[in-house]
Formats: structure tokens, C-alpha cells, sequence
């Protein structure tokens, strides 16, 4: 498994996902200076395979994910000048106290917060 080797490698090889504080994962979907390898080979390339109707590719599927990142985060009241440029999952199976999800909103930052659960339809 990808994620196993990250987090005994510490991302070594491949910089597009990383072992975090409290056992989670962070998979980088889109960030500056970072690669989306884990995002398209553990979640995306998969959801297209499984549903290609809904999806044409690995790629439509993060193409999707940030349009709608994007757009939530456009509700936001952010400062002028504002630019979105980084975007990933945090990703953690086992469960966790309630402090560890959630968001620092310190300025300038705007962030976007979408949790999915097992039971998620």
C-alpha cells in the first residue's frame, strides 16, 4: 500500500502525500511544488473505473473536486489579491479525538473544509 510505504519511508520517494500529526495522512490533490500521484492512483483513477458514466478519467475527477473546492471557498470573505493554489485531503482509518479535524483559519488563509465519512453515499 502507498500510503504504508510513505509513512515508513517519510515520503521519500514521493512527495505527494505525507504522514501527519495524529497518524493521518495528507494526499495532496493540487499545491505548489508537489506532485498528485497518490490522489490519482489511490482515489481518483479508481472512482473512474468504477463509475464511468459519472467520471470520463482520473484527471475529469480532480477537475472536479477543485471546481467545487473552488467554488465553496469563493463564499469565503478573503482579502484582495486572493488566489487559491493549494489543495489536499486529509485522511485518516481509525478514529480520532474531536480536536484533531479541523481548520486553522489564520489570515490571509482561506479554507475549505469537506468531511466524508464511511457511511457517505
Amino acid at each position: 500500500d502507498i500510503l504504508q510505504r510513505i509513512h515508513e519511508e517519510g515520503g521519500k520517494d514521493d512527495m505527494s502525500a505525507r504522514c501527519i500529526q495524529a497518524g493521518r495522512f495528507e494526499i495532496f490533490v493540487q499545491a505548489d511544488g508537489k506532485t498528485s500521484t497518490v490522489f490519482e492512483e489511490l482515489i481518483a483513477a479508481p472512482l473512474a473505473e468504477k463509475y464511468p458514466n459519472d467520471y470520463k478519467s482520473a484527471k475529469h475527477v480532480k477537475e472536479l473536486l477543485l471546481e467545487y473546492a473552488q467554488a465553496q471557498a469563493s463564499h469565503a470573505t478573503v482579502s484582495d489579491g486572493f488566489y487559491y493554489h493549494n489543495f489536499a485531503l486529509l485522511v485518516n482509518y481509525v478514529s480520532v479525538p474531536q480536536q484533531i479535524p479541523h481548520l486553522d483559519t489564520v489570515l490571509p488563509n482561506a479554507q475549505f473544509g469537506l468531511m466524508v465519512t464511511d457511511d457517505t453515499p
